[in-house]
């Protein structure tokens, strides 16, 4: 389990998400938080929307988080028979699981997020479903059927244009479908994303005058960044642009909008 924030608050007042993620079968649980949430908080996370669904693990892993460093965590999870144990700031990779799904989900709330960013502690619901019944690539299965055994029932109002004399239902459906829809989209991006970024590790692409690339956003202003109050959810990426001219084997200069700033 880890946690990413801050984020912007929401008009119920998140700012943070508290990610927990089954080691065996990748099955994932998006809850809103708080940065200000303490270990209490964070124990009644887990009970409300961990155990109910689950009951006890026989482990929990996470990183060196004061709140799971307190006393009362330490204590709760003795009385629990769970044993806790800690990334090293040295070997963050203990808790790579989360690290992974923390990457994914924030890649799949750029794609999906409004541009004041305001929105994203509704939009979890959705993209925790999508994860779940989507095929994992170190698994072969989604997270859903090795969970239960099989994948969960879609309705078929979700899966076609509704039909009802309830003009409210039709519009409920409709918002329904349309942010899954959204959800799984946003959810193949993300897998696209890391695709592209263990491609990169794996050989050297060779770019030529005409290519098409995506820039990082790091130094790059867009009129859309003033209403955008955090960088987490920033994209990362920009484009595509085109290639104008190659000043050396590695520098390019590419063709830009006008109102893009780069200082």
């Amino acid at each position: 389990m880890d946690f990413i924030g801050p984020l912007p608050p929401t008009a119920r007042n998140f700012d943070a998400i508290t990610v927990f993620v089954d080691k065996l079968t990748k099955q994932a649980h998006f809850v809103p938080s708080t940065t200000s949430a303490t270990a209490v908080d964070v124990a009644h996370q887990f009970f409300d929307n961990i155990f109910k669904l689950h009951g006890t693990p026989t482990s929990i892993i996470s990183d060196r988080d004061t709140r799971f460093t307190s006393r009362f965590w330490q204590e709760l999870h003795r009385l629990m028979d769970v044993k806790l144990a800690l990334s090293t700031a040295y070997h963050p990779q203990t808790d790579g699981q989360t690290e992974v799904m923390n990457k994914t989900l924030k890649i799949m709330l750029r794609a999906f997020i409004d541009n004041k960013q305001s929105n994203w502690d509704q939009l979890l619901p959705s993209l925790e479903f999508a994860y779940n019944n989507a095929v994992n690539a170190s698994t072969g299965y989604s997270p859903f059927f090795l969970n239960s055994g099989q994948h969960p029932r879609l309705p078929t109002a979700l899966l076609g244009k509704p039909s009802s004399s309830v003009p409210t239902v039709d519009t409920f459906l409709i918002e329904q479908a349309t942010t899954l829809a959204l959800a799984q989209d946003a959810l193949q991006r993300a897998q696209d994303h890391q695709e592209q970024q263990a491609n990169k590790r794996r050989r050297d692409h060779k770019y030529k005058v005409g290519d098409k690339v995506l820039l990082r956003a790091t130094n790059i202003t867009i009129p859309a960044d003033s209403i955008r109050p955090a960088d987490k959810l920033r994209p990362q990426f920009l484009g595509p642009f085109t290639l104008l001219e190659q000043h050396s084997p590695v520098t390019f200069r590419v063709e830009l909008p006008p109102f893009y700033k780069n200082p």
